[in-house]
């Protein structure tokens, strides 16, 4: 997100690193799970955060010179618009603003291991399932 970022959210700062190199740091941290970074060009600065701005995105503000850089959870997922898989699951979240949150909630939930998701951004409700489609008979897609 060009110019801009969030303000007081940083867990690590590095200095006269690359936008590369910021990045790197951001997805191999040990220390924390990094799930976004603000680098700053003119300083070369990297500021790596626990925060992911789709979580609260009324915290992102305009900076001139500084790019909010967002990890993205739905990058490993195929999108099959129109279908859902029957599942046992009634876990349910609402007020969420996109599929990368949805993708979140999915990866990181411990109740049962989470196998897909259906997104419904008209509503923004994501429904967490136990099945994936590959997983179940063609009766229950």
């Amino acid at each position: 997100m060009p110019n801009k970022f969030v303000k007081h959210f940083d867990n690590d700062i590095l200095s006269k690193v690359s936008v590369d190199d910021c990045a790197q740091a951001c997805v191999t941290s040990l220390t924390f799970v990094c799930n976004s970074f603000e680098y700053q060009y003119a300083t070369s600065y990297c500021l790596l955060s626990t925060l992911h701005p789709d979580e609260n995105p009324s915290m992102i503000t305009t900076n001139i010179g500084v790019d909010l850089y967002i990890r993205d959870y739905s990058n490993n997922v195929v999108e099959t618009a129109g279908t859902t898989v029957l599942s046992s699951s009634n876990t349910i979240y609402q007020e969420i603003l996109d599929t990368n949150q949805c993708a979140k909630l999915c990866i990181d939930y411990m109740g049962f291991n989470c196998k897909s998701f259906d997104y419904c951004p008209d509503i923004g409700t994501c429904y967490l399932g136990r099945s994936h489609v590959y997983d179940v008979p063609k009766a229950q897609i």
